[in-house]
């Protein structure tokens, strides 16, 4: 019986690993087309590091990570495929 349950985690494991996985491709996907037809603008910001201890805005939170995806003022709202990326300009 603890056999069973062993392989039965491990697979659901996989499973998870697998789900993981193919959801990352997907919003990779759908970035790489929102940035062709120009509704976002993907900058990369070297020096920004998420984590930095010496951050200057005085509070405990991490700065933001290096790159940014920043929407475009001309870009629909109705576009949005993932609810962590805002399309409306000025909102994050």
């Amino acid at each position: 019986m603890k056999q069973h349950l062993r392989e039965t985690l491990a697979k659901a494991a996989r499973h998870v690993e697998k789900t993981h996985h193919i959801r990352m491709e997907y919003e990779e996907r759908v970035l790489r087309r929102f940035v062709l037809h120009g509704y976002v603008d993907v900058t990369d910001n070297e020096d920004d590091q998420v984590g930095d201890d010496d951050d200057d805005d005085g509070d405990d939170k991490d700065d933001p990570p290096a790159s940014l995806i920043r929407p475009l003022s001309s870009a629909p709202v109705d576009t949005v495929a993932d609810p962590r990326i805002s399309l409306r300009p000025g909102q994050s």
